[in-house]
């Protein structure tokens, strides 16, 4: 932590004192609680006002209660580059220079092009939430490591092993009134991830991080005609921040399956504005989907599988029930389902097809259909039996890992080249 000590002062009195009070209120109400605790852990260490400070809350927090519960637990430090911090601020201060402050502005006025869009960034700002969070919540509803943000780093807590995200019932009585929230959800932790295995995860998913922020802030990668469009840039840079913000969301909302699909949808439609050559069909269609899965599997190295691959696992999984919902095809024995073709007359297409446009269909929800559907569109509609797999969202998961296992595939400038030779 001394490494940290050059931000010392950054954090501000009200916050160590708003921390140590809602601490205070935690300690008072739920004593023995293990989210509460973590919740006191990541308060206290965050609004610390020094690095030193810092260092012995977390001292203090692994010896008196987090080792009884985890005793594997691990701490370790992972720096922010200031270098991160200044590609963000001055792509959005350049949004500016097509009206340059003038001198008679002031140079406070001047500092403040500097605040443009800042708090669409927050999760690059301070902590890396989202993108820590998507890591941590890979075995969803089980979590494995706990992040906490101080200015210029992030301290993460391995667990050592899963640990249920969740209770088996839900403890707010909202959650009842959630869509399919009635139920029962039982953790299925794997007993089988043990220390070893969560450091080279983390250790894996930082260094994948750290290249993926490098193509994304590439200046190369956002020209327009020759020139630097700031506006590019910044519009490329959000995307991919709502992008782990959508699957951190799916990966936290799990009582509420109709919120998780909307996310999904949400997420993959983001995607196809953010990757090169990402389209509905590579997303959502099952041979393309197994085929990013093959991807993966060669890239993530293998004694990783069990930590980032079940969900995308599952997620290929209700693509192949998903098929099975064509219910007339079923009756008929047949893999083929009847629709209209774009002559009018009726043609045989394979379910694998015909999935992949149902559930665009579906997705155009979203936006209230629009456009008049056409009679494809309501065959497709009258086909299948409209059940789908809560799993489904994770197609959403399973892209986030491809561009993590590959963040090149962000590259436009890289395309181009290919291109050319």
């Amino acid at each position: 932590m001394h490494r940290l000590k050059r931000y010392d002062g950054f954090v501000p009195e009200e916050s160590w004192e708003a921390a140590t009070k809602a601490h205070n209120r935690l300690a008072e109400h739920h004593p023995k609680d293990a989210t509460a605790l973590l919740m006191s852990m990541r308060m206290l260490i965050s609004a610390a006002l020094t690095a030193e400070a810092a260092a012995e809350m977390v001292r203090k927090s692994f010896a008196e209660w987090f080792l009884d519960s985890a005793p594997d637990a691990s701490c370790y430090l992972i720096e922010v580059s200031e270098t991160l911090g200044y590609r963000y601020s001055v792509t959005r201060a350049l949004l500016n220079t097509h009206d340059p402050v003038q001198a008679e502005h002031g140079r406070a006025a001047r500092e403040l092009l500097f605040e443009s869009a800042r708090g669409l960034f927050s999760d690059t700002t301070f902590g890396l939430s989202a993108y820590l969070d998507c890591m941590c919540t890979s075995l969803s509803p089980e979590v494995w490591a706990f992040p906490i943000g101080r200015p210029g780093a992030v301290i993460l807590i391995l667990f050592g092993a899963p640990m249920s995200g969740q209770s088996s019932l839900p403890l707010d009585k909202i959650q009842l009134f959630s869509p399919a929230g009635h139920g029962v959800t039982e953790s299925r932790t794997d007993p089988e991830l043990q220390s070893p295995v969560m450091a080279k995860a983390a250790l894996w998913w930082i260094q994948q991080l750290n290249t993926l922020f490098s193509i994304a802030t590439e200046p190369a990668n956002h020209v327009r005609n020759g020139v630097y469009d700031p506006s590019m840039a910044l519009e490329k840079l959000l995307t991919l921040e709502q992008v782990f913000r959508d699957c951190q969301s799916i990966a936290t909302a799990t009582r509420d399956r109709h919120a998780q699909l909307s996310l999904a949808f949400q997420a993959l439609v983001r995607m196809q504005g953010l990757v090169p050559g990402l389209n509905w069909k590579k997303v959502a269609g099952l041979s393309e989907v197994k085929s990013t899965m093959a991807l993966i599997k060669e890239t993530v190295p293998a004694a990783l599988h069990p930590v980032f691959l079940p969900r995308a696992e599952q997620a290929i999984e209700a693509l192949e029930e998903l098929e099975r919902g064509f219910f007339l095809a079923n009756l008929a024995g047949e893999n083929e389902v009847r629709l209209p073709g774009p002559n009018g007359k009726e043609e045989l297409v394979h379910r694998r097809q015909a999935v992949t446009e149902w559930l665009l269909l579906y997705r155009n929800s979203l936006h209230g259909f629009d456009k008049v559907p056409t009679p494809r569109q309501r065959a497709l509609l009258a086909a299948h039996d409209g059940k789908i797999p809560g799993a489904i969202a994770d197609l959403a998961w399973l892209q986030l890992l491809a561009l993590l296992a590959r963040p090149e595939s962000l590259s436009r400038f890289q395309r181009k080249r290919e291109r050319t030779s």
